[in-house]
């Protein structure tokens, strides 16, 4: 499953990886990214993710209000930031953004670039 194989990682990332390159040109900058990718998990409902566009060749994020619907025809998600109130009520009552930042300080980066690479083939 996406959602945990991305998890338990240090949450630091090279400029080197491919993932981050891609994010680079299709954002301006990694941080623009993140700021965007933020955002998103703020103003969802269900679900934010980073997703890859064969169309388009590009990366975007996008959001899900409810889990069978948001999806993105031809799409191939990368990282999943699961908002609904279940994932982080618990823990972080309602600060959405204290888990927001959680998690994307948990990222594994070096499985979403394998991830991205085996797009390639």
């Amino acid at each position: 499953e996406i959602y945990w194989d991305m998890l338990g990682g240090d949450g630091k990332v090279s400029d080197k990886l491919h993932i981050v390159k891609q994010l680079v040109k299709d954002f301006g900058s990694f941080e623009k990214w993140k700021e965007d990718f933020i955002a998103c998990g703020k103003i969802a409902l269900g679900w934010a993710v980073l997703a890859f566009d064969p169309s388009d060749g590009k990366l975007h994020n996008y959001t899900g209000d409810s889990h069978n619907q948001g999806g993105v025809w031809g799409c191939i998600p990368l990282i999943t930031l699961d908002v609904f109130e279940h994932a982080y009520y618990f823990d972080n009552g309602p600060d959405r953004a204290k888990y927001i930042n959680a998690y994307i300080d948990n990222i594994k980066w070096d499985n979403i670039e394998k991830r991205f690479k085996n797009l390639a083939k």
